[in-house]
């Protein structure tokens, strides 16, 4: 868990979340403004242990959040079944559904 939380491990699962979030985005036919999700900690690191929370906007203004615990994160990283997909997907269809 704690490479999760270094520099390159933030890097590299922000680069994972926002390629999933472009993806699921595409494949519903939504468009996000940004085109990318927004961190709650933004530029920082997050702190170890910590939830990451990601929030979605649309060009509307609408926006839908998204709470991932470390193990969640951890799972989707090692490509094993987590609810991280299914989470963004909700999220999503959420603000298509607005």
């Amino acid at each position: 868990m704690d490479d999760l939380y270094s520099l390159a491990g933030v890097i590299d699962m922000r680069a994972r979340l926002a390629g999933l979030v472009r993806a699921l985005a595409t494949e519903r036919g939504i468009r996000l403004y940004p085109a990318r999700p927004v961190f709650d900690f933004g530029m920082s690191l997050p702190a170890p242990g910590v939830p990451w929370k990601l929030t979605l906007h649309s060009p509307l203004g609408r926006s839908a959040t998204v709470v991932l615990s470390s193990e969640h994160l951890e799972d989707f990283r090692a490509g094993w079944r987590s609810p991280v997909i299914s989470r963004i997907g909700k999220a999503l269809d959420t603000l298509s559904a607005s």
